[in-house]
Order: C-alpha cells, then sequence, then structure tokens
C-alpha cells in the first residue's frame, strides 16, 4: 500500500529580502527587572493592605516579606533580606 503523501508537490519556502534573523543572547536577569518586580508587587501587596485592620496588616507584611520569592526579588534587586 503506498503512501497517500508520497504524491504531494515539494512546496518551497517563500523567497524573502530580508537576512534570517539573529539568535537573542540569553539575557541574564538584569537588575533594573528584579526592582520593577519588586515594585510591581509591592504596589499589589499595598492595595490589599488598605483593606485590612491594623494586627491583619501586620501579620499580612510579615508573611509577604518571609515569602521566598520576595526574598529573592530582593536580594536579585540588590536590597538587603528583610
Amino acid at each position: 500500500m503506498a503512501n497517500p503523501w508520497d504524491n504531494d508537490p515539494i512546496i518551497e519556502p517563500a523567497q524573502t529580502t530580508q537576512a534570517p534573523a539573529k539568535k537573542a543572547a540569553p539575557r541574564k536577569y538584569s537588575e533594573s527587572a528584579a526592582q520593577a518586580a519588586l515594585r510591581q508587587s509591592d504596589a499589589v501587596m499595598n492595595e490589599g493592605l488598605k483593606k485590612l485592620s491594623a494586627p491583619q496588616r501586620k501579620k499580612a507584611l510579615a508573611n509577604y516579606y518571609a515569602s521566598p520569592t520576595i526574598q529573592r526579588l530582593r536580594e536579585n534587586a540588590g536590597l538587603p533580606a528583610v
């Protein structure tokens, strides 16, 4: 039994006038990206804190700064651990 795709025409890729794209060098985690991520995370946290009472706010902040993600962001941003 013959393969039904054997009779399909070969389609050549279209000719382009652009040079082939170069691969970008692997990006390193820049300090400014870490600072931007931390700033965005802090903004979201501050919005949530507005809705809490003082004791709840204190506990939420303690949990926020104890989070491994926030600790890693602070480290990458060059900030001291809290």
